[in-house]
């Protein structure tokens, strides 16, 4: 297994895969030794399911756990490719192999969450060099030929033909995926596909960060802030009479959705579609030669037939089919959208022509849209919305659902005094752990994010629980006010929540067989499936409450916040549908050395062909579209878990949305099995039937 970071974005769920070529061979394993153990100071020295001690974290504790972990991991894959072919069994190596893993992805997920969030710049520093170091160590470790051969010799064996169905699995992906990754081609190939991984890996991080933690700010006047909360101005940084914002996509949202300035509302998207356009579009060039001379390395023609093998989706076609069709489906919706913030547009503005609406303004029509014909105010109505209060009826909500107790765990150890802790608890026995870190910071990484602490397997010791910390950066409370949200941002804490169902409530046997490794076509249902009951008055009046007053928010309101629902529906599905091609055609039909158009020109010829805001001149769409560098084709699967996600709700809907019949059962038939068994066959026994688009393409089109 290689290192799978999952950093989550609002919507978008980030798969950064990030293995790479250590600096010794696979030969020199036979020579580490592994240390004595780890001092007993070292915070990831721990009894199974003993919460980690973050705040004990020093600098040295990083250092003495990476010598650690590279040494225990080259002794214990060395054990197992010295048994002979004769005494393989599933246990002794692909349970060994599994629980080797297990270790060290652990350590790594760990090191990789204090990389973004810790406050100190060493740790923080520190942990970002031997999260490097590590990943780049995971290619030699667990994709040798030793490795290879050592799965193949047991896949071969009687016993292999007796493996339970989920044991199976577990092995024949592995063989596919050692496969699919070049081993058991010729030295020459693999060598240079290691190289290709080595490259590809590297300069793709090298272009998320210059994305989204590229440091930027634009400097915005005073008269450029109208419209903006108090509480907002007040967190952008002031010096000599001008105010600046961090190009991060919650501040960037926020600023299109309120702010007056038409100017500023340009100003800020200018900037926001060009951030490093040069130093990334070199990236992208040198990222999909590669991608393609990888893909030909092992027989496909394009890197899109590659990745898109082992999906239900299984090629090109097949994608650009499910985009058509959804494309038909979605295009009237859009321009009836368009069309309705035209009339918007005609009562505020006569700086754009008759007709025609600048993309930069959409979000503040969408937001006037919402004030206006449905009587909205976000800023007003975000006043019901308490941070803390929408988390505490998100898990009320997982607690009725599922038969559970989420209880705030006090005095718990955590890396900054803003992190909250809980515990999901059945029948008196802890059953997972969630970690909070909410709010933005100086030196804290921007965006939204989930990233797991630890992982459900069965052990030697007994079963492992399950946690995961969720990353945000909401603007801090001040002294005179809480942070509030706006609706839109309480649907996306419900969707980013999502992330904590399909991972805390899973118990799968193997640690490979978490749900948070899943990278097929199914990966992003659960958080679709949760962000509904953002939706739900049922739900939101659990928790729905004036921060003042204690006025619980009426029905009437809601009613009016739910008939929002599908503002500008149309236009964010067409988007996605954008993004998708873009995805797709530039690893597809694009061949980066032999091509008469450039990546900028398919970019603003897609955008013109299937926007309704036309490429605006002097922007750069692609360089600041970070999932190029990372999904590879696969952007689609937001749209397609969408479809799942809708799916499975409709049972919910059906049955009752607190119906704890269902809840279990989704649970049970879901959530509990992780990866052990095909997605798709999951989500078909849970509906009793075969998946289908109704229930998304309703959810479309919705009227209250």
């Amino acid at each position: 297994m290689l290192l799978n970071v999952h950093r989550k974005f609002m919507i978008r769920q980030l798969f950064v895969l990030t293995p790479l070529l250590f600096l010794f061979s696979c030969s020199n394993q036979k020579e580490s030794k592994i240390p004595i153990a780890l001092s007993q100071e070292n915070p990831f020295q721990k009894e199974l399911n003993a919460p980690f001690r973050f705040d004990d974290i020093r600098v040295q504790h990083l250092q003495e756990v990476y010598d650690y972990v590279v040494a225990k991991t080259n002794s214990e894959l060395q054990s197992v490719y010295d048994l002979p072919k004769s005494k393989r069994t599933f246990d002794n190596t692909m349970l060994a192999f599994d629980k080797t893993a297990a270790d060290f992805w652990e350590i790594v997920y760990v090191l990789n969450l204090m990389s973004y969030v810790h406050p100190d710049d060493e740790i923080k520093n520190t942990s970002s060099d031997l999260l490097l170091n590590l990943s780049e160590y995971s290619i030699t470790a667990f994709l040798s030929d030793d490795y290879y051969y050592a799965v193949k010799e047991f896949s071969s064996s009687d016993e292999a033909n007796t493996l339970s169905p989920e044991r199976r699995k577990y092995m024949d992906e592995t063989l596919h995926y050692l496969q699919f990754n070049g081993l058991g081609l010729g030295e020459v190939q693999r060598e240079r596909m290691r190289v290709l991984n080595d490259s590809i890996l590297d300069l793709g991080l090298e272009f998320l960060t210059n994305i989204e933690d590229s440091g930027e700010e634009v400097a915005l006047n005073e008269d450029e802030l109208t419209g903006l909360s108090e509480a907002f101005v007040e967190s952008l940084r002031k010096e000599e009479g001008q105010y600046f914002m961090s190009l991060n996509y919650s501040d960037y949202n926020t600023y299109m959705r309120d702010v007056q300035s038409e100017k500023g509302r340009e100003k800020v998207y200018m900037r926001f579609s060009n951030i490093r356009v040069q130093e990334n579009e070199e990236l992208l060039m040198k990222i999909f030669r590669m991608r393609k001379e990888l893909s030909k390395l092992l027989g496909y023609d394009n890197y899109s037939e590659y990745v898109l093998a082992s999906n239900v989706m299984d090629t090109p076609d097949k994608v650009w089919d499910f985009l058509d069709g959804l494309t038909n489906q979605v295009r009237n919706i859009a321009i009836k959208d368009y069309n309705e913030l035209l009339s918007v547009k005609d009562q505020v503005s006569t700086a754009e022509g008759p007709g025609k609406i600048e993309i930069w303004n959409r979000k503040y029509y969408e937001n006037i849209l919402k004030k206006t014909k449905y009587q909205v105010d976000v800023q007003e109505l975000s006043h019901y919305f308490e941070i803390y209060a929408v988390v505490n009826g998100i898990f009320e909500i997982m607690e009725q659902l599922f038969g559970v107790k989420i209880n705030e765990v006090p005095n718990a150890s955590k890396w900054h005094q803003d992190v909250l802790v809980y515990e999901v608890v059945e029948e008196g026995q802890v059953k997972s752990r969630i970690y909070l870190d909410l709010f933005s910071r100086q030196n804290k990484s921007v965006g939204e994010f989930a990233i797991p602490i630890s992982f459900a397997s069965q052990t030697d010791q007994g079963f492992k629980i399950p946690g995961m910390c969720i990353a945000t950066n909401f603007i801090p409370p001040t002294k005179r006010e809480p942070t509030v949200l706006a609706h839109e941002e309480v649907v996306d804490l419900f969707t980013v929540f999502g992330f904590v169902l399909q991972h805390n409530f899973g118990e799968p046997e193997l640690f490979s067989q978490n749900a948070f490794f899943s990278e097929k076509d199914f990966s992003y249902a659960p958080t679709s499936l949760l962000s509904n009951w953002a939706w739900e008055y049922d739900a939101i009046k659990r928790f729905a409450r004036h921060y003042k007053t204690g006025e619980i928010l009426d029905q009437a309101t809601f009613n009016r916040i739910k008939s929002t629902r599908n503002v500008g529906v149309g236009i964010e599905t067409n988007n996605q549908i954008l993004f998708s091609a873009i995805d797709l055609s530039l690893h597809d039909s694009f061949d980066p050395s032999n091509s008469d158009k450039s990546i900028a020109e398919i970019t603003s010829e897609l955008e013109n062909q299937i926007s309704l805001f036309p490429h605006v001149n002097g922007t750069n769409l692609h360089t600041s579209f970070s999932h190029l560098s990372d999904y590879g084709s696969r952007y689609y699967m937001y749209l397609l878990s969408e479809v799942y996600g809708q799916d499975m709700y409709s049972v919910f809907k059906e049955n009752g949305i607190f119906n704890q019949k269902i809840g279990k059962r989704f649970r049970n038939q879901i959530l509990k099995k992780g990866v052990s068994e095909d997605e798709y066959e999951m989500v078909k026994s849970f509906l009793g039937r075969e998946p289908n688009q109704e229930a998304y393409l309703n959810s479309l089109v919705y009227s209250n």
